[in-house]
């Protein structure tokens, strides 16, 4: 639009020439265009992915540590040595370490990209999904108070997913 006296930027902003006929009414900011670019949709996509998995991971391997756990002889009766070879002889064990092990290199690759204080609370969503395997394969009981701090913590997700992952600039790692 030549002769439009409002220009507008990438970002969403926009700027005035001066004309004295121009009223604030008249200034319409177009939709941020770099959100919805191919870019950042893929980087939505990569949070989502490595969010779910980083959740199933450590949910299922925890689930599985549980399932193991409730199959090895008790600590004080066994010699130390026999504790710890029925431990790596437990599929259940070595499942569960396996995933944990995906969790921990998944959480991390998404630390080079995202705030600690995004993924963390973004990925507690672990917590609800983890009370609920709980529930019906270890067949623990759950009280009301404990679902009602597992309420808390997915509100919390909510507020915190509604947010960017990075919220200071990306700095040249390579420049000295």
């Amino acid at each position: 639009m030549q002769g439009d006296p409002v220009r507008f930027h990438g970002s969403g902003d926009c700027s005035v020439r001066e004309e004295p006929s121009l009223r604030l009414t008249q200034i319409k900011q177009l939709p941020n265009r770099e959100a919805r670019s191919p870019a950042s949709m893929g980087s939505k996509l990569k949070n989502r992915i490595f969010i779910v998995l980083i959740v199933l991971s450590n949910t299922v391997g925890n689930l599985f540590l549980g399932i193991g756990m409730a199959h090895m002889p008790g600590f004080l009766v066994v010699t130390p040595i026999h504790y710890f070879v029925s431990l790596l002889a437990n599929a259940w064990i070595l499942g569960g370490i396996g995933l944990l092990i995906v969790w921990m290199v998944s959480q991390l690759s998404m630390f080079t990209w995202a705030d600690l204080t995004y993924v963390l609370p973004v990925t507690a969503s672990a917590y609800v999904i983890t009370a609920i395997l709980s529930k019906f394969f270890l067949h623990e009981e759950i009280s009301v108070s404990r679902w009602i701090g597992i309420g808390l913590i997915s509100l919390g997700v909510v507020f915190v997913s509604e947010t960017p992952p990075r919220t200071k600039p990306e700095t040249d790692a390579g420049a000295a």
